[in-house]
C-alpha cells in the first residue's frame, strides 16, 4: 500500500512539472501580454491606467508609441500627463496626450489619434482608466 502511495505521488509531480513546463514553453511572444495590454490592431494595444513604473517594461516590450486617452485629473493618484511624458521622454518613447472625455471620444479626437498614428514609430500602446476609450477612439481613427 505504501509503494501504490508513494508511486501515485511521483506521478502526480511529474505530471505537474510537465504541465507547468508546457506552460513556461508557450509563453506569449506578444508585446502586449508583457504589459497586460490587449492588441486591437497590428502595432497597437490597449490597457488600463499606467504608473510611471510601468513605462520601462512598456519600453522593455518593445513599444515606442505611448498615447494617454485619459484626462489630468479625473481620479486621484493618477500620474498626470505631463509625469508621464518627461518619463517616456527619458525611455526613448514617443508621447502622445490625446484626453477622452468618460462620455467618449469626439471626431477631433479621432483626427487627432489618426494624425499622430501617421508619425508613429514602431508599435503603440493606447491607455486610459480601463483601456474601453483607447479602444473607441482607435475604432472612430480607423474610419476617417
Amino acid at each position: 500500500m505504501k509503494l501504490r502511495f508513494v508511486t501515485l505521488v511521483m506521478v502526480a509531480g511529474l505530471s505537474l512539472s510537465a504541465c507547468s513546463q508546457k506552460a513556461a514553453d508557450a509563453a506569449p511572444t506578444d508585446p502586449a501580454a508583457k504589459v497586460a495590454a490587449r492588441t486591437i490592431a497590428p502595432d497597437y494595444a490597449v490597457r488600463g491606467q499606467i504608473a510611471l513604473s510601468d513605462l520601462s517594461g512598456i519600453a522593455a516590450a518593445g513599444y515606442r508609441t505611448v498615447i494617454n486617452n485619459r484626462p489630468d485629473g479625473e481620479e486621484p493618484g493618477q500620474p498626470s500627463s505631463a509625469q508621464i511624458a518627461a518619463e517616456a521622454a527619458r525611455l526613448g518613447l514617443t508621447y502622445h496626450y490625446i484626453p477622452v472625455a468618460k462620455s467618449g471620444p469626439t471626431p477631433a479626437d479621432a483626427q487627432t489619434l489618426a494624425a499622430a498614428l501617421k508619425t508613429a514609430k514602431g508599435p503603440a500602446l493606447a491607455y486610459c482608466r480601463s483601456g474601453k476609450r483607447a479602444e473607441t477612439i482607435k475604432a472612430m481613427a480607423d474610419q476617417l
